[in-house]
């Protein structure tokens, strides 16, 4: 898959540079280097730097240049240790590295990030205007948008985490150093990372200016009809890059097969037929995509970074689940996940054992809320679903004969069972389920109920994920990661519980993409079955980072911009 990241240099290259930057490396800070060479200039620079310095430590809303400082702390701090030296020019030119780090400002759009949130329109660079106050407010302000990008690049749920690294960088940056290597080695380094970043890039400078009108959804479209829906329909997925032919008022079959791979990339019924879901989800506009991508490479920026060369991963909003060994996607399935008021957690942990011929033991919730009304209704439900009852939870628990409570009395308030399943047919775990630690009480397994995987939606479950084929991935983690001296070919006829721990633990992630490019370079959107992208919208643009898709196409195609070129 094709990747849009900077081929700068090697990840190992990379890791070795962030770890000489934090050790310390061979650089001088560039108060080191100034000492004994300090011009009339360079003393002036301190002298009026130190009482700025000073005085936007203590002020409610510090600012440079009429813009919101955010790193006053930081900020503070490094020019302190610096000796109020200035780090991004002297009193001829601006350095290369301020030059490198503006430039990199303009393609933050392809981030999803509004470059004004890092002083771009501020920071003007112009080498006509190398007074005292300019050098000193744009190096202020050069500062804070490097603290900025370094801490936002790399924030995780927890907070911010770069700070660490981006102050001792910039207490050795040399005139020469180009800061941007640094801030690509805090951006995710996984390939769909770059990946859907190149596609925010190139939907950036394709979209269009004007939205089209709305296609009515009122109608279904399919092979043989005709008219001006039809041709609104042909135009709308030749301008997606979807149908290549001529747009036409025919729907014929080259329109059709358009159709299909249209449907394909949005998870919808692939059935070349233009529906209400199908015609709605093509009225979505390219502002919305934009949008789209841009909640979602904040996901990634917010998610683990270190995936596991083995690993499984869950897409929650996709309902489909992937198994990759050695960096190679060796299975891939469909899933069904929580149902919206039992939502599937967006979590990371790592797979320890299988359980094969698994007992299940009910929630508490889904005991009351489910299988409750079951039993009241129907008194045989228990014993012809295999389920035991008790008071005690836990294999050693004393089972009770069902007949003997008044199931009736039972409620969420007085319900003192608990209930079992017996390993079998009906099992709600299936065949294996997959255990990982984590605080959500989540996990993969098989199901009985077959048929749900050929819904077009599949959001079932109480919060686990359960696979369409849990067989295949067991006999897959078996062989790759299983207790070393077995066979490959494991006996599963009995139907004896079986607990398997492996060998070598796999890594698992479950995750929420609403947006995000195939093995085959294709951008795929899903819908946002649980609402998760506007809150996460909602943060960047309190934050500043993103205002609007406008603003993103206006800095994408201003006559400044790099973006193409690069």
């Amino acid at each position: 898959m094709a990747s849009g990241r900077p081929d700068r240099m090697s990840g190992t290259m990379r890791r070795a540079l962030t770890v000489s930057l934090i050790a310390g490396g061979c650089f001088f800070s560039a108060a080191t280097y100034a000492e004994g060479f300090q011009t009339p200039a360079d003393l002036a620079f301190n002298a009026h730097m130190q009482p700025t310095v000073q005085r936007i430590s203590m002020q409610a809303w510090p600012a440079a240049g009429g813009m919101t400082l955010r790193n006053t702390q930081a900020l503070t701090e490094l020019y302190q240790r610096n000796g109020y030296q200035a780090l991004w020019s002297n009193p001829d030119h601006w350095h290369p590295a301020a030059l490198h780090l503006r430039a990199y400002l303009e393609q933050l759009p392809s981030h999803g990030l509004d470059p004004d949130s890092y002083h771009y329109t501020a920071l003007r660079l112009d080498p006509s205007k190398l007074n005292l106050a300019s050098r000193i407010e744009q190096d202020l302000l050069l500062s804070d948008s490097f603290l900025s990008l370094s801490n936002d690049f790399s924030a995780t749920e927890t907070g911010p985490q770069a700070t660490w690294v981006a102050l001792p960088w910039l207490l050795r940056l040399q005139p020469s150093d180009d800061p941007t290597v640094l801030l690509d080695t805090l951006l995710p380094q996984h390939p769909d990372y770059w990946a859907l970043s190149q596609a925010l890039q190139s939907l950036l400078l394709q979209a269009s200016p004007d939205p089209f009108a709305t296609l009515d959804t009122t109608a279904s479209l399919q092979l043989g009809h005709w008219g001006s829906k039809v041709e609104a329909l042909s135009q709308r997925l030749a301008w997606l890059g979807a149908y290549q032919g001529p747009t036409s008022d025919v729907f014929n079959e080259a329109l059709r097969q358009a159709l299909i791979r249209y449907q394909r990339s949005h998870g919808l019924n692939a059935d070349g037929i233009a529906g209400p879901a199908t015609l709605a989800a093509l009225n979505t506009t390219d502002a919305q995509r934009i949008e789209r991508i841009s909640v979602n490479l904040e996901r990634w920026r917010q998610s683990s970074r270190d995936w596991g060369d083995s690993h499984v991963r869950v897409n929650i909003a996709a309902q489909e689940m992937e198994y990759v060994h050695r960096g190679r996607t060796e299975l891939s399935m469909k899933v069904i996940v929580g149902k919206n008021d039992r939502q599937t957690p967006t979590t990371s942990g790592t797979i320890e054992y299988l359980v094969v011929n698994p007992y299940w033991n009910v929630p508490r919730r889904i005991a009351i809320d489910d299988k409750l009304p079951l039993i009241k209704s129907n008194p045989g439900y228990l014993e012809r679903h295999g389920f035991t009852v008790s008071t005690q939870a836990g294999e050693r628990a004393r089972p009770l004969d069902p007949d003997s409570i008044n199931w009736q009395d039972l409620n969420r308030e007085n319900f003192p069972y608990y209930l079992r399943q017996s390993p079998g047919q009906n099992n709600a775990l299936g065949r294996v389920k997959f255990m990982f630690p984590n605080n959500y009480s989540v996990y993969l397994h098989g199901t009985p109920s077959r048929h749900l995987f050929n819904r077009e939606e599949r959001f079932f479950s109480s919060g686990c994920v359960r696979l369409a084929e849990p067989m295949s991935l067991a006999r897959l983690m078996l062989r790759n990661h299983g207790p070393r001296g077995r066979s490959a070919d494991w006996d599963f006829s009995s139907n004896a519980t079986q607990r398997i721990f492996l060998a070598e633990p796999i890594p698992v992630h479950l995750q929420y993409w609403t947006a995000w490019v195939d093995r085959q370079g294709r951008v795929q959107y899903r819908q946002d079955a649980y609402h998760r992208d506007q809150p996460i919208l909602a943060q960047l643009i309190r934050s500043g980072r993103y205002s609007s898709a406008d603003r993103l196409l206006a800095f994408a195609r201003g006559p400044v911009n790099q973006l193409a070129s690069r």
